[in-house]
């Protein structure tokens, strides 16, 4: 026979391991998980305020018509930043353009897709500019062209920042916690620490955001799909990998799928891009020389063209 003060401890015992494991099954309420949510992509993005790495991509293209998609762009590029200022090195193995061939009279021949590959291609953001240098033989009598554009968003390259920063401006829970109220955002739990935050489009509410965020990156967002009515594919379907070194926490690998429908088709154009980082280092010391054309060899005869907004120059 068990002691009446041995079972009264085993009750007590068992109470408190029940309770215990109760308050470990509640969920997390819609604020927390929507507040962690939003938590970790500000700490992703303050706490990497620099960095230097190598970046694989590759670019592809499929037209309505075309039953396979076809490699557009691919190669590395070293990415130099700090802050708001940018320095990429590009190495292109392969870069095709849709380009259109003019006849003596100076009217549209033919239209072909053509390699592009330029020797050396650097673009340098020194946080109010962009100048885009070209190096290729092509070029005449230089070899070599200067473009400037007002933003990193305009130029026509593939990389345009850092994986973690463009992942995390690109789906935007800083902005969409501003702008929206708590009680429209849907959470869903997919189970296994993973969430889904969903809501409707506020300039286009037919459209509907869904936002995957998984507890193994720290809740930061690892799926991104932007869902259109009478669609039978995402307008937009982006993904994530993340790695850490020590609390650090950045995007490693990068997909970003975009979809395009014409009124005259019936199947999509599509566009897809993957990025990876071979090698990344958070926080690296960068020499402030790469923000400036200091760093490059220009010849003397280099021709510059300003593409941005008359206002802007």
């Amino acid at each position: 026979m068990i002691p009446r003060r041995i079972t009264l401890f085993l009750s007590i015992a068992l109470a408190c391991l029940t309770f215990a494991v109760g308050l470990a099954a509640v969920p997390l309420k819609r604020e927390g998980i929507v507040k962690r949510a939003t938590d970790a992509s500000r700490a992703s993005t303050e706490t990497i305020r620099s960095g230097t790495g190598v970046v694989a991509f590759e670019s592809y293209v499929q037209e309505p018509e075309e039953k396979e998609s076809r490699l557009w762009a691919k190669g590395t590029v070293k990415v130099y930043f700090k802050d708001e200022k940018y320095h990429f090195r590009f190495n292109y193995e392969t870069k095709r353009i849709r380009t259109t061939y003019l006849d003596r009279q100076g009217k549209k021949k033919e239209e072909k897709i053509a390699e592009w590959k330029p020797d050396d291609l650097a673009i340098i953001c020194d946080g109010t500019k962009v100048q885009v240098v070209t190096f290729t033989k092509r070029i005449r009598p230089a070899g070599c062209r200067v473009e400037i554009y007002d933003n990193l968003v305009n130029t026509p390259t593939v990389v345009k920042g850092d994986l973690t920063r463009i992942w995390l401006q690109h789906v935007g829970l800083d902005r969409i916690v501003k702008t929206m109220k708590q009680d429209t955002i849907q959470i869903t739990d997919l189970s296994g620490g993973d969430y889904r935050l969903s809501y409707e489009h506020k300039e286009k509410p037919k459209d509907r955001i869904e936002i995957d965020v998984s507890s193994d990156a720290k809740y930061n967002p690892t799926r991104y799909r932007m869902l259109l009515p009478g669609w039978d594919d995402a307008h937009e379907e982006c993904s994530a990998k993340w790695k850490t070194v020590g609390d650090v926490w950045y995007v490693t690998e990068l997909v970003m799928t975009s979809r395009y429908r014409y009124s005259d088709k019936p199947t999509y154009r599509m566009e897809r891009s993957r990025y990876r980082y071979e090698t990344f280092e958070p926080n690296a010391k960068v020499d402030a020389q790469l923000f400036t054309l200091d760093c490059l060899k220009i010849p003397p005869e280099t021709r510059t063209m300003d593409r941005r907004p008359r206002e802007k120059r």
